[in-house]
């Protein structure tokens, strides 16, 4: 909805989603927009709700939408496996010339994902993972034991922190996310550490390299 008081007031008729579902339709009703090649067509639609990472998998159940046309549909660079988007946050990065979304997925793992086009709604397809959790708190090497996970929820980009002693900046990002064992599978709290918030330091060029 526009940005003004008087469209926050009247949100209900003036929001909209970026989607490709019918305008003023839900995932529920299965009415996808398609160009006549078939192509689906992604618009911010008038009182159309964005898709969320359930719809897509609900709507591929069901045959309406295909594995890879999901807006928000990563696999991971290094394996292809597909990783399920959970909360998180994105930010422009200078050094990159691409938004940036970080996002936590199975317990204690969180992605990075850089925006296929500068615009912030992507596509985003590729992720790198870059950080895992386990009850000695972070690894992604041999010691890591994804059946032992420690989650970290809520990763979040501190962009105040980013370099900026080089231009355009943004090569080093730095990052936070909540070390706790809700939700995850290890249920034996770490010494006066459950629920601390854990900052990171990310070189999203040496992230990167994996994607070339």
């Amino acid at each position: 909805c526009p940005a003004t008081q008087k469209g926050l007031a009247d949100m209900p008729n003036s929001y909209e989603g970026w989607s490709c579902l019918a305008n003023g339709t839900t995932a529920a009703d299965g009415r996808l927009v398609r160009d006549q090649s078939g192509r689906l067509v992604w618009a911010w639609r008038l009182k159309t709700p964005a898709l969320t990472e359930g719809d897509q998998q609900w709507l591929q159940q069901r045959g309406l939408l295909q594995p890879g046309e999901g807006w928000v549909s990563l696999h991971s660079v290094s394996t292809g496996a597909s990783v399920n988007a959970s909360r998180g946050s994105t930010y422009w990065n200078a050094h990159l010339g691409r938004f940036l979304m970080l996002i936590s997925a199975a317990p204690g793992e969180i992605w990075v994902s850089k925006s296929e086009t500068a615009a912030i709604v992507g596509p985003y397809r590729r992720a790198v993972l870059v950080a895992a959790h386990n009850t000695t708190g972070s690894g992604l090497g041999k010691n890591s034991d994804t059946g032992l996970a420690t989650n970290c929820y809520n990763p979040t980009q501190h962009s105040f922190l980013s370099n900026s002693s080089r231009s355009p900046g943004d090569e080093i990002i730095y990052f936070s996310c909540t070390f706790v064992t809700s939700f995850a599978p290890e249920e034996h709290k770490s010494a006066r550490y459950d629920y601390n918030s854990l900052m990171y330091r990310l070189n999203v060029s040496d992230a990167w390299s994996a994607d070339e």
